[in-house]
């Protein structure tokens, strides 16, 4: 099992994802066929519609709260970023050590 884990590790994220679409459209078809054999080409075509609809809602809905956790995640790693400037640069003052070149003495919090 481990070797198919590894090898899946290998392959690249957008060819998971389309090979993941195209075994689930494939198998919706067949399921659509098999559970409706006299649908038309009209309900057949309403009913993908629909389902792929649904599916890019969630898939959207996910993306979009995943990217929300992660932009929180940016601001408060910068927040603490720039909590810690401000504390080194507070102890250099302190204790007398030089400001490398470039870097203001005094440090404002207004970056964040």
């Amino acid at each position: 099992m481990r070797g198919a884990v590894e090898f899946l590790d290998l392959i690249p994220p957008m060819a998971k994802a389309g090979v993941l679409a195209f075994l689930g459209i494939g198998g919706f078809e067949s399921l659509k066929f098999l559970l409706f054999p006299g649908i038309s080409p009209g309900a057949s075509l309403a009913l993908t519609l629909l389902l792929v609809t649904i599916a890019s809602g969630i898939i959207a809905y996910r993306v979009a709260q995943r990217q929300g956790r992660l932009q929180r995640e940016i601001v408060a790693e910068r927040r603490l970023s720039l909590e810690a400037e401000e504390n080194l640069c507070h102890w250099r003052k302190r204790i007398g050590l030089p400001f490398p070149p470039g870097q203001p003495e005094a440090f404002s919090s207004s970056r964040l």
